[in-house]
């Protein structure tokens, strides 16, 4: 069913100067068992866009970046072509608007960072997503979770949104439970906490569900389609016909006419006697 897919794992980390970075508390984890689950599955090519992580999933083919703008731009170079694309890493939402090549001393008490934002990759693949393509996002919200998520599920173009809520219970990032909601189409559904290997296969599930929905639905428009095509046809043939028919008409008329009994025709220079013939 799937030829090519991408997935996205681990932070971002956006570099302050050369020692320092702004970054997330992404640990790679969930994007590592998406990858792995890909593999069981037998999906032909897995391409792997990480962060910086401890994690090198077997199978895949593994691009590593940093910053939100590579990320992206090996995003450009095979989003096209990806059947699925799971965006599970962590994406900085800012980077330093001025980066400084020599590290930054410590001889003020305070120090102010211009932050500018970074492109929304999520954003970006949702404008652009293909025909048949499955877009999966992620999203880790601390309150008002459900109408955050469903505004970024809408907004975004997405097919499936799993939903982190961060909490003390659930604290999501660098663990190996988790519990979330899963936001599609057809509404909103909770999932209970469970090992993120586990819950990798049930997103799976969710990816192939989703998509053979998708196909059905294309070999409907398809089947429709050509249902257009060959009523389109009918009624051109229905015109032809009638054409054909009132030509015949036509002519059938032109014979009656020509060929019928209409008495005798009198010229101007008949004789006079074969009138009076006539007459009498």
């Amino acid at each position: 069913m799937f030829k090519r897919v991408i997935i996205t794992s681990g932070p971002t980390i956006e570099p302050i100067d050369p020692v320092r970075y702004i970054s997330n508390r992404s640990s790679g984890r969930s994007g590592l068992y998406l990858a792995e689950e890909a593999v069981k599955r037998g999906i032909a090519e897995i391409i792997f866009i990480t962060g910086p992580t401890c994690f090198s999933p077997k199978g895949v083919t593994i691009i590593p970046v940093e910053t939100a703008l590579e990320m992206r731009s090996q995003l450009q170079r095979y989003s096209n072509d990806a059947d699925v694309i799971i965006m599970a890493a962590a994406v900085s939402d800012y980077r330093v608007a001025k980066y400084s090549t020599k590290k930054i001393k410590k001889d003020q008490d305070t120090l102010t960072l211009q932050l500018v934002k970074n492109p929304d990759l999520l954003f970006e693949l949702g404008q652009e997503k293909k025909p048949g393509q499955v877009l999966v996002g992620y999203a880790a919200e601390t309150h008002d979770i459900l109408e955050n998520a469903g505004e970024k599920f809408e907004k975004k173009n997405l097919d499936l949104l799993v939903l982190n809520q961060v909490s003390p219970e659930n604290p999501a990032f660098d663990s190996e439970e988790n519990q979330v909601y899963l936001f599609t189409s057809a509404g909103v559904r909770k999932l209970e906490k469970m090992e993120k290997s586990v819950l990798a296969a049930r997103i799976w599930d969710e990816v192939y569900r989703i998509k053979k929905v998708k196909v059905e639905e294309e070999e409907q428009r398809t089947e429709d389609r050509g249902q257009r095509t060959e009523d389109r046809g009918q009624r051109t043939e229905d015109r032809r016909q009638r054409t054909e028919d009132r030509r015949q008409m036509k002519q059938l008329l032109m014979k009656s006419f020509c060929g019928g009994s209409r008495g005798t025709i009198f010229s101007k220079s008949a004789p006079l006697a074969a009138r009076g013939k006539k007459n009498e």
